[in-house]
This record gives C-alpha cells, structure tokens and sequence, in this order.
C-alpha cells in the first residue's frame, strides 16, 4: 500500500529556524515534504519541469543559509541560474514568485508582450494576475521592505515591462492561520499557476491556460477634488447624515466574529493643476500675502474680512498641530478646491483656499483638510497607511484644543 502524503502547514518553528545555523535544516525539512506534494501537480504542466531544495550552506562556502526555498524548473544543471517559479521561507514571511533570472529571459518575456497576436493570451495574465497582492523586487532588493498590493491590468503591464523585472512574489506573514493548515498547499499551487505563464515565455517553453481570477479585476477608485459635477459641502453632509440615518438599531448580539482581511484602500487622486505666484499688498494697515494664478492686489470689503476671519482660524490650527512659521499659507483659486500641500528640497507646507473659506467657515473642515494633505506628504497613495497617519494628525490636533 503506498502511503498517503501530507502536509500540515507552517509552523512558526520553521520561521524561528531561519537562522544562519544548523537549525536551517528544520525549515528545509518542511520545504521537502511541500515538495513532495507539489511537484506531481506542477509537472502536470510540464513534464520536465522538477524541483530542488537549497542546502544548509551557501554554494562553496562554510557559511549557513538563514533562508529556506524551492525552486521548479526545466534546466539541469545549474538550473539556479534560470528563470524559476520559488518558495521562499524566511524569518517573517513565506513568498510564492516568480524570478526572471537572466535579462534574455526578461527580454524574451517582455518582446512576447508586445506581439499584437499575443495580445489575448496576455490580457488574460494580467486579468489573473490582478486578482490578488503581489510586491515587485529588483535584484539584490530587500523583499522585508515591500508591502504587497493588488494593481490594476494596466499598472501589471507597466511593472512587467519595466527593464527592472526580476522578482514577483505574493506572500503570507508568518502568523497567516492559512500556513497552519493543509490548504496552504492548495493556495501556494494556485499561486505558482498565476504565474506559470510568465515563467514559461520567459523559459521559451509552451504555455499553459491561466487560471482566472476568484477576486475579479481590480480597478482603481477615482477621486475627484474636482469635475462639473463636485458636489457642495452642504450637499455632502446631508449624504452623510443619510447614512447614518439609514444605519439599523443594534439587537444586541453576544458573540461577533472577525475574519482575517487583507483589505486594499487604494484610491487615485486627481486634482487640479495650480501656478501660484505670491502677491504681497497693503490694505487697512494690514500686510497680505496671497498666493494666486491671476495677479492680486487688493480685495474687496467682503474678501478682506473673509481673510481676516481665514488668519485667525489658520493661527488656531497652528497652534494645535505647533506648525513652523509660514508653514500654512493662504490662496486665492477656484472655490472647487480647498487645499492642496506642496513638498521639494527647498520648502513645504499646505496652501488653504481663501475662495472655499467664503463658504465654508467650518474650522474642523479646516483642520481636516490641513491633516489630509499631511498625511499625502508621508503617504503619497491613499490607502488604510493613510488613513492612519490622517487619524494621527486629527488626534495630535484636538488633544490640544480640548
């Protein structure tokens, strides 16, 4: 009777024995036990293709490997030097890629891309690929310091025909529930088929049907600061008020349960292009500084008040947050915008727009869009890393003014 294999996942043992020592062979062991597992399914793409563990040394030396992998191919010997599909353990991740080892491969692969009768067979990649989180390594990178997201078909195709190809990998963290299960096996072979494709055009060997995505193709939300139909900051709090009114009354439940989320925040910004310049007058005794794309040189009785009412808020939000001087400066452009930040070698800060102030004296609106576009000089994409610095912001703010 053969005997049945399995495997029972990741143990955080193995990624504690990730370490330059004998104790490395502990995560090999469990690498060959996936393997055994693995490599019937994957060969049913190609007969050839085999696998091999890494050794407890690195190649010709007396130094240990504080790393675990397998690696598929077709090429022996030697086949460390091509194009490969891989799992990799290290101390706080497991990753599942592709590595596009020689720049012929890479070449080859992306001349493939852009060959009008591949043009179907690569819509499908990206559509598959789409689906789910990935980071894009260039060689002799740092895989600990990308953080995996999902992109949009055309921002794949970018980032696959970008001259710095070399790693694809999606991967889990080393306290993921899914690597202490058995179907971890299951998800890892998804993974590896996602990418066969791209292996196989970059090895020069026939490809195989790409598996469609469970997620769906993404695509990326739009905001707008600006169209012709931005709605009005009344309007936009009467939406909200809705919503809260549409929220149902709690019936008390006695247990909740949270699955694990991977959830991608991930929202394009578009807004208008601005050419200031600085005026500088004197109106009632009063020195004022505007910024503007039209020359200013004196307000009328309305706006003027509006200014002063608009320095003594931006004094208030200053003092809350212990902003540098000239940090917060004032602009007059198209009401539609509220405040836009600035940031190069020589200066920062947050222009705020004298025009919205006219409609809108709300200082907590104020003090929100001053924390926003902060947060855009720390986290230039709008994801949930942005929404914790903008909270950070508001915090740090109304500690002070309560």
């Amino acid at each position: 009777m053969v005997p049945t294999l399995s495997f029972n996942g990741f143990s955080r043992n193995d990624f504690d024995n990730c370490v330059p020592s004998e104790n490395i062979r502990i995560p090999i062991n469990t690498i060959k036990n996936l393997k055994s597992l693995l490599e019937p399914k994957i060969k049913k793409l190609n007969n050839k293709i085999f696998g091999r563990i890494s050794r407890t040394k690195q190649q010709g030396t007396n130094i240990y490997n504080d790393w675990a992998w397998l690696y598929f191919n077709t090429k022996h010997p030697k086949g460390y030097r091509y194009s490969q599909l891989t799992i990799n353990i290290s101390p706080n991740r497991l990753y599942i890629g592709v590595n596009i080892k020689r720049k012929s491969e890479r070449l080859s692969f992306q001349d493939w891309t852009l060959q009008k009768k591949n043009l179907s067979k690569y819509n499908e990649i990206l559509a598959s690929l789409s689906g789910r989180e990935w980071i894009f390594c260039p060689p002799n990178s740092t895989w600990g310091e990308f953080e995996s997201q999902r992109y949009t078909t055309g921002e794949l195709s970018d980032m696959l025909r970008n001259e710095k190809l070399y790693w694809i990998n999606a991967y889990f963290e080393r306290d993921d529930p899914i690597l202490r299960s058995k179907g971890v096996v299951t998800e890892i072979q998804e993974i590896l088929l996602e990418l066969y494709n791209i292996y196989a055009i970059s090895s020069g060997i026939p490809t195989n049907t790409q598996p469609k995505s469970k997620q769906g193709i993404y695509r990326q939300e739009v905001e707008y600061d600006f169209n012709k139909n931005t709605k009005n900051d009344d309007t936009r709090l009467q939406e909200t008020q809705r919503f809260i009114e549409s929220l149902t009354p709690d019936k008390k439940p006695t247990s909740f349960n949270f699955p694990s989320k991977r959830d991608q925040y991930s929202i394009k910004r578009v807004a208008l292009g601005l050419d200031l310049k600085q005026y500088n007058f004197v109106q009632k005794g009063r020195n004022i500084i505007i910024y503007a794309e039209e020359k200013t040189t004196f307000f009328d009785e309305s706006t003027y008040l509006d200014y002063v009412g608009f320095l003594e808020l931006i004094d208030r939000i200053n003092m809350c947050l212990k902003l540098p001087p000239g940090f917060l400066k004032t602009m007059l452009v198209n009401d539609v915008s509220d405040a836009r930040y600035h940031s190069d070698k020589e200066s920062q800060g947050v222009f705020l727009n004298l025009a919205r102030y006219k409609t809108n004296k709300d200082w907590i609106f104020w003090l929100f869009n001053v924390a926003r576009e902060m947060s855009y000089m720390r986290k230039r994409r709008l994801n949930y890393a942005f929404i914790n610095e903008l909270r950070n912001f508001m915090i740090l703010a109304l500690s002070v003014n309560t």
